[in-house]
């Protein structure tokens, strides 16, 4: 029997990581159709991205409960996953169909394209937030049923989060730049309809096993599982699981925060912000896949499971700081050139994938700090989920419209570094002995962060030095910096000779804007033609 319960469990494993690749498939098609939609790829993406999260959230919230009270939670998951696939194909068939309504809209507003694009917002995150919800709600439920099966619980939650992760990047790079590609949207989409239809069979064929004891004489055919022992995970008291939700909340926000301003300095190098949030989102998903498979595997061994999430905290606060010096050793994009791919494989594996892959830990670790008892699995984690995806929605707003206009790259970079310090050490002193010698090595490590952070680079700036280096040579000594201005549109940079009036040149986020160039010259007539 526990060779087929282990056996039963791999293929769940299978399962999920089938699943993780369908949902970025619909994702990437999604976001495809609604930057036609809307006209512009912004839109498109904030509101893909809210919906995914918002929905992941409330699915999460509510569904998660009713993992713990299901004998055959598996029951629950292949019908999540057929809905999904469904939800899925309906939502992009009505797509093409509502064109009337928006023709409708557009002539009750007088013509006015914000409100037609105000209303195709909406809209379209309301149909979205149904799926996604459906998606949501698969997390939590599986580990609610892998614990049920005495599967350990750090081990069930770290190769499900983490292999889902990693089915998520297969599908955003399989679908963004092979299957669409190749196939067309409608294709790829039904690819990932497909595969939720697979997994909803072999779900179904596996809730059919029976893996544990049959019910009572009393429950002969009630689904309801009549749990009454109530073991804990971990024994940690309500003030310190409180401690690790609000923790893994701010872990959420400046997860997401990291992400967008690390899409912003690649742009540097990498010329072009499609490549940009290529590579970041690939390494990003990497590194939390293979992070929280890793912790699957050795957490086992783990004691105190939150004075490491607080360690962790710690170690992405100064290696955070850290990656701004690792921007540096890379050139900034020149115009000539068509692909660094020294800059777009090495970097992101420098700077981004060792930070991904603690954030990869920390689920595991945080999950098995705060679920309480068993029958209450399901429910935790999905508050857990829930909490932390609450955080990454803060965290893109944030950052997005307000930090990077107030502070900077820089600047916001050593906000979340503060950020990440701060958490990291109230859960170490909350869960550890409040000795000279644990005084004395936060104390250091303060120290050595304050440091690192003051001296650290502006990466636009440092681009800015480097390409005028680049291009004056012998004459860079006479060249000044006249402007300098960091937007969450972008990084403006204008410089040139000091004693030659005429010479000036312009850098929007350390790409050249006034090189001899026809799309260069051509730029100097979109004012005219604005008049």
């Amino acid at each position: 029997m526990q060779g087929a319960k282990r056996y039963h469990i791999k293929v769940i494993y299978c399962l999920f990581f089938m699943s993780g690749i369908s949902g970025l498939i619909f994702e990437t098609v999604w976001l495809r159709m609604l930057s036609r939609t809307l006209g512009n790829t912004v839109w498109a993406t904030a509101v893909v991205l809210a919906a995914f999260m918002a929905g992941l959230a409330l699915g999460s919230l509510i569904l998660g409960r009713y993992g713990d009270r299901l004998i055959n939670g598996m029951k629950l998951y292949a019908l999540l996953e057929l809905l999904i696939g469904i939800s899925a194909l309906c939502l992009t068939l009505a797509l093409n169909e509502l064109t009337p309504l928006y023709q409708l809209i557009h002539a009750l507003t007088g013509g006015e394209r914000f409100w037609l694009a105000v209303f195709q917002s909406l809209l379209m995150f309301f149909l979205l937030v149904i799926p996604t919800s459906l998606m949501g709600g698969t997390l939590p439920i599986l580990i609610a049923y892998a614990r049920l099966h005495d599967t350990k619980f750090i081990c069930g939650a770290g190769y499900l989060y983490g292999l889902n992760t990693l089915g998520a990047l297969l599908g955003v790079v399989g679908s963004g730049i092979f299957t669409i590609g190749f196939f067309g949207e409608k294709m790829t989409l039904l690819m990932g309809v497909l595969l939720n239809l697979i997994v909803c069979l072999a779900a179904s064929s596996l809730s059919r096993v029976p893996l544990s004891s049959p019910p009572s004489e009393e429950m002969p055919n009630i689904a309801v599982r009549p749990l009454v022992i109530q073991q804990p995970v971990l024994e940690y008291s309500d003030a310190i699981r409180k401690l690790a939700l609000i923790a893994y909340f701010f872990n959420g926000f400046v997860a997401m925060s990291y992400e967008i301003i690390w899409m912003r300095i690649f742009q540097i190098e990498v010329g072009t912000s499609v490549y940009a949030f290529s590579t970041m989102l690939a390494f990003f998903l990497l590194g939390i896949g293979t992070g929280s498979i890793v912790v699957g595997t050795l957490g086992i061994k783990v004691r105190n499971t939150l004075r490491l999430f607080g360690a962790l905290q710690i170690f992405i606060a100064l290696y955070s700081l850290i990656g701004l010096y690792l921007f540096t050793l890379f050139s900034p994009f020149e115009s000539k050139m068509l692909i660094n791919l020294n800059n777009m494989l090495v970097m992101p594996l420098l700077v981004v994938f060792p930070i991904t892959f603690v954030f990869g830990m920390l689920f595991p670790l945080v999950a098995q700090s705060f679920v309480g008892s068993e029958d209450q699995t399901g429910r935790d984690t999905g508050f857990l989920y829930f909490m932390n995806t609450l955080g990454c929605i803060a965290g893109s707003i944030s950052c997005g419209f307000f930090l990077i206009d107030y502070f900077g790259t820089r600047g916001t970079m050593l906000f979340l570094a503060g950020v990440n310090f701060l958490i990291g050490i109230a859960v170490y002193y909350s869960t550890s002995k409040a000795s000279v010698r644990t005084h004395a090595t936060i104390l250091a490590v303060m120290v050595l962060l304050l440091t690192v952070g003051y001296y650290s680079p502006d990466p636009f700036l440092y681009a800015a030095k480097e390409i005028i280096s680049r291009v004056y040579k012998q004459r860079s000594g006479e060249v000044g910096i006249f402007y300098h201005k960091e937007a969450s549109a972008a990084t403006t940079t204008a410089f040139g000779i000091r004693k030659e009036g005429r010479s000036r040149s312009l850098l929007v986020n350390g790409i050249g804007m006034t090189s001899l160039a026809v799309e260069a010259k051509l730029m100097s007539h979109i004012p005219i033609l604005a008049v």
